[in-house]
């Protein structure tokens, strides 16, 4: 049935037709560019990372992958890129976990936001004070006026349409996609993942959503080095509009410490790798030496670090430990 559905929403699909040399669509342009200049070069969902806004943003109508080796934290990023574009869009938000329950992705959301641990959260281990804190700030903010809808979807990529139809969300963030069946039935494992991230492609340009998902890296790749020709599964790099790449060293994972590379970006000029602090204890993913990107006059921000990162946070938004 759902290959059939495939086949008959190809068939009925809409597509945008437009006249480039028109006298509409060139004040359309116009528009655009004004737009975008009035915001600051704000041409999508941003990161909370100042220094890979300036290149590289999760645009509408884009498909996104995040890849990293396994055990290296893939789904801590997303958990903030995802909470992140929710908090600073004010928009729907959905989030999809294919490889481990919501509850669990609740507690990092709540570690992200907060400043618990999660693994203390999830043992029921806070101290005193720290549970004071974290109920306190749960019971004393007010609601977000978007949706955080935390799914545990089994279905294919038809499936996530559907949530994102009945969230009205303009992102959706997929956890482990390589755990999403293919719906045009392919036996072959790396056609598989290719179907799934065509399909995915397809919904975005198509809805004008922003998709994210997470993959991993094949045994080519190593926790410090590894390329977009290194995903897993198959070759789906081409079907990307923008892939990041998530690596820690040894040393690194004692220092908290990780590094973020942009592997592919279809729109502008390459990123030079970020390092990132990587606090999972205080549920701190941020790039070193800079305040957390909000979107608040971007190009000023960018350009003038901060030697005190954690004082100017609001990491809570609002709610003072």
């Amino acid at each position: 049935v759902r290959a059939r559905l495939i086949k008959i929403e190809s068939l009925i699909s809409e597509s945008t037709d437009r006249e480039w040399s028109s006298e509409d669509s060139r004040k359309a342009r116009v528009a655009r560019y004004e737009e975008v200049k009035k915001n600051q070069g704000k041409v999508g969902i941003i990161t909370p990372f100042p220094t890979l806004n300036n290149s590289f943003q999760f645009r509408p109508g884009n498909f996104y992958i995040i890849v990293a080796r396994q055990g290296i934290g893939k789904t801590w990023l997303l958990c903030s890129l995802a909470h992140h574009a929710w908090r600073v869009e004010q928009k729907n938000v959905v989030f999809d976990s294919r490889e481990m329950p919501s509850e669990e992705i609740e507690t990092r959301l709540d570690a992200i936001k907060y400043g618990v641990s999660s693994d203390k959260v999830s043992r029921g281990d806070l101290d005193t004070q720290e549970e004071v804190r974290w109920k306190s700030a749960m019971l004393a903010e007010e609601s977000n006026k978007a949706t955080f809808a935390l799914i545990d979807e089994t279905g294919g990529v038809s499936s996530d349409a559907a949530k994102l139809d009945k969230f009205e969300a303009e992102s959706i963030w997929i956890d482990g996609a390589y755990m999403i069946p293919d719906e045009r039935d392919s036996r072959k494992e790396y056609e598989r993942i290719t179907n799934i991230c065509r399909d995915f492609k397809r919904l975005a340009k198509r809805t004008k959503v922003v998709i994210v998902i997470t993959l991993q890296f094949n045994r080519e790749a190593t926790n410090t080095e590894g390329h977009a020709g290194n995903i897993a599964l198959g070759d789906v790099a081409k079907e990307a509009d923008g892939i990041l790449g998530l690596f820690r060293s040894e040393d690194q994972k004692y220092n908290n410490r990780a590094t973020l590379k942009v592997l592919k970006n279809r729109h502008t000029q390459e990123c030079e790798p970020l390092e990132l602090e990587w606090d999972l204890d205080r549920g701190i993913i941020k790039e070193v030496d800079q305040p957390v990107d909000f979107g608040e006059g971007l190009r000023e921000k960018r350009s003038k670090p901060t030697t005190d990162a954690w004082s100017s946070w609001n990491h809570n938004e609002g709610v003072k430990f």
